[in-house]
């Protein structure tokens, strides 16, 4: 596939590898994250974020149940601090959440660019 000032694309699974001749010397470039990998992991990850915070507020809910069996400071201090762990882990997991999705809009960027742009890949 031919890149812009007559370089070479080659893919070789997720790195993608531009090749250019300066004069006698040719140049390699590595793109070691390809568009299409970084969507990949976006919804990896926002899948096992999505996981993590299921089971972050099961055992949440599990420690708010407690009281029902065993009594005393320990089970009410445990309960506070998951309370108190749980909103700062929904603040938490929010935040992670959204860089995440933050991922794809880049991808999405770089294509554009990569479509518009001569100067970086044709896909010709």
């Amino acid at each position: 596939m031919p890149g812009a000032g007559g370089g070479r694309i080659v893919e070789e699974g997720n790195v993608r590898r531009r090749r250019t001749r300066k004069g006698d010397e040719i140049l390699t470039e590595n793109i070691r994250v390809t568009t299409q990998l970084l969507k990949e992991r976006q919804g990896e990850w926002l899948d096992a974020a999505r996981q993590a915070k299921s089971a972050f507020g099961e055992a949440a809910d599990t420690a708010g149940k407690l009281e029902d069996c065993f009594f005393g400071q320990a089970i009410g201090g445990l309960k506070a601090d998951f309370l108190t762990a749980e909103s700062e882990g929904e603040k938490a997991f929010a935040l992670l959440c959204r860089h995440l999705e933050k991922a794809g809009m880049i991808a999405e960027v770089y294509e554009e660019a990569e479509r518009r742009n001569t100067g970086v890949i044709a896909d010709n």
